[in-house]
């Protein structure tokens, strides 16, 4: 199986700058793109056999 995965965050910052940059520095903006193959035998994928 093919997965395809997409989060995005913003978060507030508490970072002391000077005030002409405090606009800039103020939130941080992330985006995370995740792609993966998932191998399964049965039930259960292939990895989760090996850990547990």
């Amino acid at each position: 199986m093919i997965y395809i995965d997409y989060s995005y965050n913003v978060s507030k910052m508490d970072i002391m700058v000077p005030s002409e940059l405090d606009n800039f520095f103020s939130k941080g903006t992330y985006h995370t793109v995740g792609l993966g193959l998932t191998f399964s035998i049965g039930s259960r994928d292939l990895i989760s056999r090996f850990v547990d």
